[in-house]
């Protein structure tokens, strides 16, 4: 999650296949330390990296071994591992267990830390937007959120205060209450500059994207819209460019620019095919999306977005921007 995150991601992916045979090995050997322990690290490569189908089987695999609660610590990083792969999969039932799960593990182990980390993660539950169909209930959500913030102030960990300020902003988003999202971004993005974490940077970005955009400001969006897709690209994030190109996609259908925003989003629905991706999790213009993959004026360059390289699509939503 820090400086050299491109680095450590590509040199995960090239030991892909080794570390597969290594979880397989653990799974069969009743290991479940080392298979605990490789669900935990690997959960955040296999969703930048476009593996969440293959993460959710594997990690499920891990969580199911007999000897898995003799591990506890392991077995609530790997619980909050679930969870993430199920956010990103737009799989919220299993995702609210996952991390409700979670959080009794972590008051068991009785670290604080890790409690506000718990109380984060399930508020997500609560705030998700996409293509479930449940209503979010975003009291439930900032009270978690509020939780986790104190408790992160409390051990002075900074990482989490941001993390808990931009994910007030996501409960905000799925109130539409775009100000608040705006100032949320705004509030975690030095936080993460100071850390240097190019992940959570690059997600506060977003939210001041988001914000901007459904505010009106249009060309106020454009500067910090660049800078998150390069981010995410410089790691080859797949999650978190596919937001980004959904983002400059509505700012073009904003402009009426439909074309180009036909294929953006015809990219963006590409990328969460392959990936397992849920991609609508990333606006409230999922009518947006589905008009421009059916009408007559844009339904080529929809399928011409679909079929364009990952480079090329980056580059062409530069352009745009």
């Amino acid at each position: 999650m820090g400086e050299r995150q491109r680095a450590v991601l590509d040199r995960l992916e090239e030991e892909h296949d080794n570390l597969r045979a290594a979880m397989s090995w653990a799974i069969e050997h009743d290991r479940a330390d080392v298979a605990l322990l490789l669900a935990a690290r690997l959960w955040r490569m296999w969703q930048m990296r476009g593996y969440l189908d293959e993460a959710g089987e594997r990690i499920e695999q891990a969580l199911a071994m007999p000897t898995a609660a003799e591990h506890p610590e392991l077995r609530a990083d790997a619980l909050e591992a679930a969870g993430g792969v199920y956010y990103w999969r737009g799989d919220v039932p299993p995702m609210r267990q996952a991390y409700e799960q979670a959080l009794e593990a972590r008051r068991a182990l009785g670290e604080p830390d890790g409690i506000a980390e718990a109380l984060y993660n399930l508020s997500f539950a609560f705030s998700y937007v996409g293509r479930y169909t449940g209503e979010p209930d975003t009291d439930r959500a900032r009270e978690l959120q509020e939780q986790a913030l104190e408790l992160f102030r409390q051990t002075g960990n900074r990482s989490g205060q941001g993390r808990a300020l931009w994910a007030l902003g996501t409960t905000a988003f799925a109130q539409r209450d775009f100000p608040t999202v705006e100032r949320s971004g705004t509030a975690a993005e030095p936080i993460f500059r100071e850390l240097e974490d190019p992940y959570y940077l690059g997600w506060s970005l977003w939210s001041i994207v988001v914000g901007r955009i459904a505010l009106g400001r249009i060309d106020e969006a454009r500067a910090p819209a660049r800078e998150a897709l390069q981010l995410f690209a410089q790691a080859d994030d797949v999650s978190g460019y596919a937001g980004l190109l959904e983002t400059a996609a509505i700012i073009a259908f904003q402009e009426g620019d439909r074309i180009r925003a036909a294929r953006l989003s015809g990219a963006v629905d590409e990328l969460a095919r392959m990936s397992g991706l849920d991609a609508r999790t990333f606006g409230p213009w999922t009518s947006m999306a589905e008009s421009l993959a059916s009408a007559p004026d844009t339904q080529a360059a929809w399928q011409d977005g679909a079929a364009m390289e990952r480079s090329a699509v980056i580059a062409y939503a530069l352009e745009g921007l």
